[in-house]
């Protein structure tokens, strides 16, 4: 029979992952796509650029890639066209981080035998060993996605730079006549 200790210690692992789950994301909501809907959006994916010799980050959205130029659509819908030689390294977020996920569906899972352990102290162990088959593989995947980079494309322009441009809104580069600069940055209305 497991005493209120353990009982207490098995909780506090299983709100260690829930608290984890609970990072703040690193883009903008908007830009924040479910792995589903990738192949769907018609935005790019938002980028980190550091910048060679400043050391400065610029962040916005990946329009395109042509040539050596790549262009980012930052804050207030402001375009940046960047040659790659200027371009330190880089950050694409391609897709939402799923830690959230992962730790809510571990919690709901093992709910139950947590209920039963503490309603019924003489079986906690038994219900608590129930509760681990759920809990083990759960905590481990949030773990493993809140340590990661699963989601995340980082490089440099050095190395591998023409598939950043598969992660942009155009991804085969600029429209023939289009205007880059009226173009906007994606907000949830129009997600």
């Amino acid at each position: 029979m497991l005493n209120n200790k353990q009982i207490i210690t098995y909780l506090l692992g299983l709100s260690t992952c829930l608290l984890i789950a609970c990072s703040t994301s690193q883009i903008p909501v908007a830009y924040n796509t479910k792995v589903g809907e990738i192949r769907t959006d018609p935005y790019g994916c938002w980028a980190d650029v550091v910048l060679k010799e400043t050391n400065d980050t610029l962040s916005g959205e990946l329009i395109c890639l042509e040539n050596d130029t790549v262009f980012i659509l930052g804050d207030h819908n402001q375009l940046y066209d960047l040659r790659l030689r200027s371009i330190k390294s880089y950050r694409i977020y391609t897709y939402k981080n799923r830690t959230g996920t992962y730790a809510t569906l571990t919690a709901i899972y093992t709910a139950p035998s947590l209920v039963g352990a503490i309603a019924y102290p003489e079986y906690a162990g038994s219900f608590l060993a129930l509760g681990s088959i759920p809990a083990i593989p759960g905590v481990v995947q949030t773990l493993i996605e809140a340590s990661g980079d699963k989601g995340i494309i980082s490089g440099t322009p050095d190395y591998g730079h023409i598939n950043i441009g598969h992660y942009a809104r155009f991804p085969y580069g600029r429209p023939q006549g289009l205007d880059l600069s009226q173009l906007t940055l994606k907000n949830d209305t129009n997600k």
